[in-house]
């Protein structure tokens, strides 16, 4: 029996044909998650959480935009995604008190520094495009290969590298002071 059959079927009601989805999908999405979250358990909450999310949505598949399964892996890619961003928040937020706290023990210079980072690189991160963004979040703060930002993505190789290379370039024009006669 057809995925499409299956959907069709579940979305009448009958939960039978949805637990046959799962189960036909469960092992290929977990092992897509294994490769880009830190640990299994989390892989699992997020391979859950594709199955309730798409349960939910069932209406919202096309079968004529593809198939269930790479509409699966869409779920999938953007709810880690949203993880890993959820989570580079937290230690951005980690950072900041760590050295805040060690500021406050007697060393102002670091409190200043710790400051500095946040007030200009937040900032410059945000006047890039959310693919240049995303691109080097998942690099430098997820320390992602350019092949895993590809493949959890869905985009070319070529593509991540033109976003990195077009993000760096950015920041650099906003970090780096130019210095007179310089030309960029």
């Amino acid at each position: 029996m057809t995925d499409e059959i299956l959907v069709d079927r579940a979305r009448e009601g009958e939960r039978r044909a949805y637990e046959q989805l799962v189960h036909r999908h469960s092992d290929a999405i977990l092992n897509f998650l294994l490769r880009y979250m830190p640990d299994r358990d989390d892989a699992e909450d997020i391979a859950q959480e594709v199955f309730i999310r798409a349960f939910g949505n069932l209406d919202r598949f096309d079968p004529g935009r593809g198939r269930f399964r790479s509409w699966l892996f869409t779920i999938a890619a953007n709810l880690s995604i949203n993880e890993l961003k959820r989570r580079e928040r937290a230690v951005v937020r980690e950072e900041i008190a760590t050295e805040l706290f060690l500021a406050t023990s007697g060393n102002e210079q670091a409190l200043e520094r710790s400051l500095d980072v946040a007030e200009i690189l937040h900032p410059a991160l945000q006047t890039l495009s959310d693919p240049e963004r995303q691109v080097i979040l998942l690099s430098y703060y997820h320390d992602l290969t350019y092949r895993e930002i590809a493949d959890t993505l869905g985009i070319p190789l070529g593509t991540v590298k033109s976003r990195m290379y077009c993000g760096v370039m950015r920041l650099k024009k906003i970090l780096v002071p130019q210095e007179e006669g310089d030309i960029r």
